[in-house]
């Protein structure tokens, strides 16, 4: 049944592929800045042109405690650093090399002298229990404990400023590690809360097993008035399809207004799966001086083929959840604020909410979310 969900995913990439590579490579979507030296406007380039070793890092932190509300259930929490620039690919550990294989799905007008890559790497942890944290004992009706500790590097195909950026990035992982335990049992002991988590040792995969995910974006400028010298607004949308731990494709719809000086293909709140993918790191790229502020927002539409978190991976896990009980569609949407702090330093908040992924029981409940980044761009 898995090989199914991965082959059904392969052909969406490739029709959705087909179509694209139709377009002109000089098509006239969107407005936005013009070109520099033969490149787009915003690219994190050094003094002889090519993209800087160091072009800055991003720490994200999910929570569910952030939202505000008495949740503590279903995805709990997640922390991820990334690091972007010519280094993400040049590291020892990089997997950059396996991103490539993606290649052949990326219209030909990304490769070459007209395409431009910039490459992030991401290293991160993200966790997942059900509602009764305080049972020693398995929940076969509740959302399983999960837990994801993994590596991911991206790419991001820029060609010019008004034609459509791709993505594609390659996930490794191990499920069923004792780290999210330990942490997630470390902040309630140091908060000093009763509900502290008893049932880590029926995890999915627990114990530890290997996994992967590949992934294939493409984000294109709907509407921008950023050349009209009043308080900017952009619109995109963005279709996505991926291939492992998480296999499914998605369309979503998101935008920003307020203060703007950063490219809109560099703005990516839609690359989220739980966690932040890994994306470029961009800062005063569009107006020296120019410090942003502003609010965004969008929405997504997933139509899910295999959640490891709730189904489980190849080793059986105590607690999995029935595929004819896994919602197959799933709606998100998210409201965020946007603060440059300095030339080098932003600071983000993001208030996320997802509809149910569980058909029936006690996990059939909506899920709701915050999560807080802090980056600096070099």
């Amino acid at each position: 049944m898995r090989v199914q969900q991965l082959i059904c995913c392969a052909v969406f990439a490739l029709l959705a592929d087909n179509v694209v590579a139709q377009e002109s490579s000089t098509s006239r979507e969107g407005v936005g800045p013009k070109l520099e030296n033969g490149h787009p406007r915003g690219l994190p380039l050094d003094a002889s042109g090519r993209e800087k070793r160091n072009a800055g890092w991003t720490l994200s932190l999910d929570n569910d405690l952030l939202s505000f509300g008495d949740r503590d259930f279903d995805y709990t929490g997640g922390l991820a650093v990334t690091f972007a620039g010519r280094r993400a690919k040049e590291w020892w550990f990089s997997l950059d090399p396996v991103v490539g294989w993606l290649d052949p799905l990326l219209p030909s007008s990304t490769k070459g002298e007209a395409g431009f890559q910039l490459h992030s790497f991401q290293a991160g942890l993200i966790a997942f229990t059900p509602d009764d944290l305080s049972s020693h004992d398995p929940l076969p009706f509740d959302r399983p404990y999960a837990s994801l500790l993994f590596a991911s590097n991206s790419r991001t195909h820029v060609t010019h400023p008004s034609v459509p950026v791709y993505e594609t990035s390659f996930t490794l992982g191990v499920l069923g590690l004792d780290v999210a335990k330990a942490i997630q049992r470390g902040v309630h002991t140091a908060l000093d809360q009763d509900r502290v988590p008893e049932g880590w040792d029926h995890q999915i995969s627990y114990g530890g097993e290997p996994t992967l995910r590949f992934i294939w974006g493409r984000q294109s400028l709907l509407a921008s008035n950023f050349e009209s010298g009043a308080t900017e607004y952009e619109l995109k949308w963005r279709a996505e399809a991926s291939a492992g731990y998480l296999t499914e494709a998605s369309v979503s719809l998101s935008g920003r207004w307020g203060v703007i000086n950063t490219p809109w293909w560099s703005f990516t709140p839609e690359r989220a799966d739980y966690i932040s993918q890994p994306s470029p790191v961009i800062g005063n790229a569009l107006r020296a001086g120019t410090r942003e502020l502003y609010v965004w927002g969008g929405v997504k539409l997933r139509a899910s083929a295999y959640n490891v978190f709730l189904q489980g991976h190849f080793r059986e896990s105590d607690v999995e959840v029935d595929a004819d009980r896994i919602e197959r569609l799933v709606g998100e949407a998210w409201l965020g604020l946007t603060w440059q702090m300095s030339r080098e330093h932003r600071l983000a908040y993001v208030l996320r909410y997802q509809t149910q992924e569980i058909k029936d029981g006690p996990a059939s409940r909506d899920l709701l979310w915050a999560g807080l980044v802090f980056s600096r761009d070099l």
